[in-house]
């Protein structure tokens, strides 16, 4: 794709971005997301942070969950080409473990570029001395003209995302309050979702599957994930029961939390 950018627009872009670190400008904070006794969990960052480049973007974000990472943030912007270990800059600012970041081809926009070219001119004039003889001589006078000319440049979308370790949980598990059904006015919306299952955890071992609905642990009803991390840590060490839903089907399962 191809379009053209004016001059005034250009001027104000290259004074923006040349000014920024554009995964600074263009962060986006996750943080809050997350329940308070996961982020009470970040593990101190890693010095420097890792940089990883990804042609999934999702999948990659899906596997640094199982293993335990969190997100802290995203950046997403249309730029020129871009160093992308500008974006190391930003995951050290915000204390990320690593950075994943892919970048793809977008537009190319025609701009009007300033070439700036000398002008000579040729002057003559003339002198008269203190004696009244009159001479003349030749002066060269510079000046600078501004041509804008047509060029194309390359335009890409980037994209990073940021994250960071936390310390092993008793359980192993990220959930969130389900979404109701708009569909099925009966569909069950009490519970807790679970959105990770993260590798070799005590869940993971109990075959607890992303997607169900967890009901009660250790004979408590489920309303929050900041409740079920209290009861979770209140249970750490123990084998405990825990109740789910999964595909409309009550389960019951025991899951040996981890100190």
């Amino acid at each position: 794709m191809k379009r053209s950018m004016p001059a005034v627009m250009l001027l104000a872009y290259v004074f923006i971005t040349g000014c920024t670190n554009p995964y600074k400008q263009y962060f986006l904070s996750k943080v809050e997301r997350w329940p308070n006794s996961v982020k009470a969990n970040l593990l101190p960052p890693l010095d420097p942070p890792k940089l990883y480049s990804s042609t999934d973007m999702k999948a990659d974000a899906h596997r640094l969950l199982e293993s335990g990472y969190i997100l802290l943030g995203r950046s997403k912007f249309e730029s020129q080409a871009v160093d992308e270990n500008a974006a190391l800059q930003q995951a050290q600012t915000i204390g990320a473990w690593l950075v994943l970041v892919n970048h793809k081809y977008a537009e190319t926009i025609t701009q009007q570029v300033p070439i700036v070219s000398p002008q000579e001119t040729q002057i003559t004039k003339e002198i008269t001395d203190e004696n009244g003889n009159t001479r003349t001589i030749n002066e060269t006078d510079t000046t600078y003209v501004t041509n804008w000319v047509p060029e194309d440049f390359d335009y890409y979308n980037y994209a990073a995302t940021y994250w960071a370790k936390t310390a092993p949980s008793p359980i192993g598990l990220l959930v969130r309050t389900p979404l109701p059904d708009p569909t099925n006015s009966g569909a069950f919306t009490k519970g807790l979702k679970v959105a990770i299952v993260i590798t070799n955890s005590p869940a993971f071992k109990a075959m607890v599957m992303e997607g169900d609905t967890l009901i009660t642990l250790a004979g408590e009803d489920l309303v929050s994930p900041d409740q079920f991390f209290d009861v979770v840590s209140r249970n750490a060490g123990k084998t405990v029961t825990l109740n789910l839903i999964r595909h409309n089907q009550p389960l019951s399962v025991q899951v040996s939390l981890s100190e």
